[in-house]
């Protein structure tokens, strides 16, 4: 449950405003009471910071999803080749758990292709998404069922710009009826390469992280 080497860290100091970017770091050592990460980078300014005296929201994803997250203070540093800084490892009892599904789902909305043995490709706009699987509004002319293995190509935006694209193999576990001559179509990843996985995670927690600022400001 507590932070590994490896992982990402996501923090937003008490001060953050607004609009302002997350900071990022990557966990470097834990000990017994300590969690000792690189020093943060802000998201989009590729400002850096020590956070003297100031309570830090940090929040990180583990490898199932599942989103945690606590609050702390820097209480530590030193220099080992990189800059390093360390946060008392929290209690149980500090520890959120932010979201109870197996992953973060987020609407999105996404380009994606759904490509067809002998047929024109299919260009979608996902409805949500997590690391599990997506949604997508899909015409009933199209006659997608469910269990019906699709191959698909999602597409990702990158900061500061740009996109990536991550290929998958998926199947549709359910089928809604939304208009007329829609329905919505929910697809579960079957084959999935494991940084493509996190690649989504880590959109979706970003994605997260934007609309909850949205809604401050």
């Amino acid at each position: 449950m507590l932070p590994k080497i490896n992982d990402m860290l996501f923090i937003t100091p008490d001060s953050a405003a607004p609009g302002d970017g997350v900071y990022k770091a990557r966990v470097t050592e834990v000990d017994d009471k300590r969690i000792w990460f690189e020093l943060p980078i802000q998201e989009g300014t590729a400002r850096s910071s020590k956070f003297s005296h100031e309570r830090l929201e940090i929040e990180y994803v583990q490898e199932e999803g599942m989103k945690h997250s606590f609050f702390a203070k820097v209480v530590g540093s030193k220099q080992d080749g990189i800059v390093m800084l360390a946060v008392p490892k929290p209690k149980a009892e500090e520890l959120r758990k932010l979201q109870r599904r197996a992953y973060l789902r987020v609407k999105a909305d996404l380009e994606l292709k759904v490509h067809q043995d002998d047929e024109p490709t299919l260009e979608v706009r996902t409805i949500d998404i997590s690391g599990g699987g997506l949604s997508f509004t899909a015409q009933q002319r199209w006659g997608m069922k469910s269990n019906q293995a699709l191959t698909c190509t999602l597409y990702i935006p990158q900061k500061p710009a740009g996109n990536d694209y991550i290929s998958f193999r998926g199947r549709i576990v359910r089928t809604e009826l939304r208009t007329e001559v829609t329905e919505l179509i929910m697809v579960e990843f079957e084959a999935i390469m494991d940084g493509d996985r996190e690649k989504i995670i880590r959109y979706c927690f970003d994605k997260q992280i934007e609309d909850r600022k949205r809604l401050k400001g």
